[in-house]
């Protein structure tokens, strides 16, 4: 029971609390807000503009939209799509994926930069006279009241607030603080991969594309970034980074250029290491999402990592789930534990298989550097000659049911 709130007689009235504004956050925003919740959105940076790494939507985050009803509003962000996938081993391109072979409904990978991203969700939810955003909030602690979550205290502007809600929702992403605020414990949690981010002017030699590169110090994923940029990754096992860097900024642009010729410009301009970002790869699963008006979603709730680059797209797909429910509960007045536990129930089963998936592909990584370039370019050829590796794909790139 929630003394401090007035009850909500009717869904105009439910009052829901998201902290965090990232894609899950403002996604589940916008949906709230156009089934006629109050929705107050937490964010704590004081704008969008900063730096992401999760801005590739695969094909299934088309779909979910698609599913939404966000489409539209989606398509109309600026974006660039691109439809092949490519694999080099060392400088030479040995094999490549056409992204119409993974879902022909939406043959394309989408790039999108998350400020924009999240300027047009904002922009389309604020239509809505009961959304309001929030930014500079930094959320102290969640408010309780027999065992219930009545809503949560923030600062704002050196001033302290409180707001109710008949619902807390927590997406505040990977570092999640409401999911330790909440005390919320994990079923499992994996560490196998770091990844060393750097971007880059494109290279002439680069074709529109996600690229792969297979070296023999460390695997390389490329994708586009600004109009006139590319960004890429190292992936290295958890704790070799800082080795990795430690051996200086010549060391470094000395392996690159061994790995493709398009790194070439970049090595030269390389002259020290803050060009260079790390990036834990955690994977991490909440054991329980939901408390008594109280929910976490998104990376919060079940952390992928940068493997696949499907993050946002699985974190917005709860989000769309999350919304349907939420609104279901509203009618019913009740957002208790289990009232809200439908959520995780309907998501668990594809995350547990994106997790294992993310897994695997990173121990076949590892197991791949013992293979002659010979061995593994016959390999590779054969699973996308065969239709195995679209195959492979496709359970993770798209999906065949809506959510």
């Amino acid at each position: 029971m929630m003394h401090d709130l007035p009850a909500a007689n009717n869904i105009a009235a439910t009052k829901v609390v998201i902290v965090g504004g990232g894609p899950a956050g403002m996604v589940l925003g916008l949906l709230l807000a156009r089934a006629g919740l109050q929705v107050t959105v937490l964010e704590r940076n004081p704008d969008f503009e900063r730096e992401f790494r999760g801005e590739i939507l695969q094909p299934r985050f088309m779909r979910v939209a698609d599913q939404a009803d966000i489409l539209d509003i989606i398509r109309a962000i600026p974006h660039e799509t691109f439809s092949e996938m490519r694999l080099f081993l060392g400088p030479l391109r040995t094999a490549a994926i056409q992204v119409k072979k993974i879902d022909k409904r939406f043959p394309f990978v989408t790039w999108m930069t998350q400020p924009m991203m999240l300027k047009g969700l904002h922009e389309a939810a604020r239509t809505f006279p009961n959304f309001k955003m929030v930014f500079d909030a930094n959320v102290q602690q969640i408010m309780w009241d027999q065992g219930v979550c009545t809503g949560v205290e923030y600062d704002l502007l050196d001033q302290h607030h409180k707001i109710d809600a008949h619902l807390v929702v927590g997406a505040d992403g990977r570092f999640s603080k409401m999911r330790r605020l909440g005390a919320f414990e994990l079923e499992y949690a994996h560490h196998e991969l770091d990844v060393i981010w750097f971007e880059t002017n494109r290279p002439k030699s680069y074709t529109h594309g996600a690229d792969f590169f297979l070296s023999a110090d460390f695997p390389i994923v490329l994708l586009p970034k600004a109009p006139e940029k590319i960004q890429c990754g190292i992936l290295v096992d958890p704790g070799a980074a800082r080795s990795l860097l430690k051996l200086g900024a010549e060391s470094l642009a000395r392996k690159l250029n061994e790995t493709h010729p398009m790194f070439e410009e970049f090595s030269k301009s390389l002259v020290d290491l803050h060009a260079f970002t790390v990036l834990d790869g955690k994977i991490e699963f909440v054991k329980e999402w939901a408390k008594n008006g109280l929910l976490l979603i998104g990376d919060a709730a079940h952390t992928c990592s940068p493997a696949g680059a499907i993050g946002v797209t699985i974190a917005t797909e709860t989000a769309v789930v999350a919304a349907r429910e939420i609104i279901r509960c509203a009618r019913l007045q009740t957002f208790s534990r289990a009232d809200l536990a439908p959520i995780q129930a309907s998501r668990s089963q594809e995350i547990r298989t994106i997790h294992r998936f993310q897994r695997g592909f990173v121990n076949n990584i590892r197991k791949s550097k013992g293979m002659s370039r010979t061995l593994l370019t016959s390999l590779l050829f054969l699973m996308i000659k065969t239709g195995i590796a679209p195959r492979l794909m496709r359970t993770i790139l798209t999906r065949s049911t809506p959510l």
